[in-house]
């Protein structure tokens, strides 16, 4: 960091994840390397946005509240997380079933 600091080009913006300057990372530069990714790891090419919708599911799928999911994504209100955001996975839809099972039977 210190280094990053001498050189007279380091921008601290408080970010994760940065250009060598500090700059946030523009999507035309890491688009190429995550499409990479995703083919070396034999999975199909999606948008990096998707990796957002992903998050909210895998947060339901894992029962966290969303309120605390529509925080960590910025969310200025729940109904955006709830009806763009959370998508339904077979495990959710199977923790239903398996609800809705137990209410019938008693």
């Amino acid at each position: 960091m210190h280094e990053r600091l001498a050189s007279g080009q380091w921008q601290d913006h408080d970010l994760i994840f940065c250009d060598p300057v500090g700059q946030p990372l523009r999507a035309s530069n890491l688009r190429p390397l995550f499409y990479r990714l995703l083919e070396d790891a034999g999975l199909p090419r999606k948008r990096f946005h998707d990796l957002r919708h992903a998050y909210a599911s895998l947060q339901i799928e894992a029962e966290e509240e969303l309120a605390i999911i529509s925080k960590a994504l910025g969310h200025s209100n729940l109904s955006t997380t709830a009806d763009i955001y959370a998508h339904l996975t077979p495990v959710t839809q199977r923790r239903m079933a398996e609800t809705m099972d137990r209410i019938l039977t008693g």
